[in-house]
């Protein structure tokens, strides 16, 4: 009979406990009422139709095609003039040539050479290149690229190199 007790008690217990949560405010709160139930008129905002792409009318043609590279990951310009593009290789080089579309292959010249830095395998390999804004005068050049750190494990390092005379890093 004792523990018939015990159980209703801790029944009506847990009973008053969750009824004076709700009534307090403590329980799951009613989600607010937001969003549109219909869309607004709004005849000042009118979309016109898709427009329709002729057939070849959007055509795609190499930029350069005279040169080859293997497997570049970006092309770039560096901040104080549009003479020349530097073209990175996953694998750690960087070639700049002029900005003539008749350039060839032969014409590029090798800017950076890090493939003995640059752990070039899966998703790694030299992956961005950024020059500073005051490139002209201060030279600076920054490579992401990924390595294997000094427990021989794959990891990713930023780095700034500063070119020389010969405008090379």
């Amino acid at each position: 009979m004792l523990k018939l007790h015990v159980l209703a008690i801790t029944a009506l217990c847990v009973l008053a406990s969750v009824g004076c949560e709700s009534s307090r405010g403590g329980g799951k709160p009613t989600p607010p009422v937001s969003g549109l139930d219909q869309r607004p008129v709004n005849t000042t905002c009118v979309a016109g139709k898709r427009p329709v792409a002729a057939a070849g009318v959007i055509q795609v043609q190499p930029a350069f095609p005279a040169l080859t590279f293997i497997e570049p990951v970006v092309m770039v310009q560096a901040p104080d003039s549009d003479a020349r593009w530097y073209v990175a290789e996953k694998a750690g080089r960087i070639y700049s040539f002029a900005n003539v579309d008749t350039t060839a292959t032969t014409q590029t010249t090798l800017f950076i050479d890090l493939t003995t830095k640059v752990n070039p395998s899966g998703e790694g390999g030299l992956l961005g290149v950024a020059f500073h804004p005051d490139y002209a005068n201060n030279g600076y050049v920054f490579l992401s690229f990924t390595t294997n750190n000094s427990s021989n494990q794959f990891a990713s390092q930023i780095s700034r190199f500063t070119v020389n005379t010969a405008r090379t890093a």
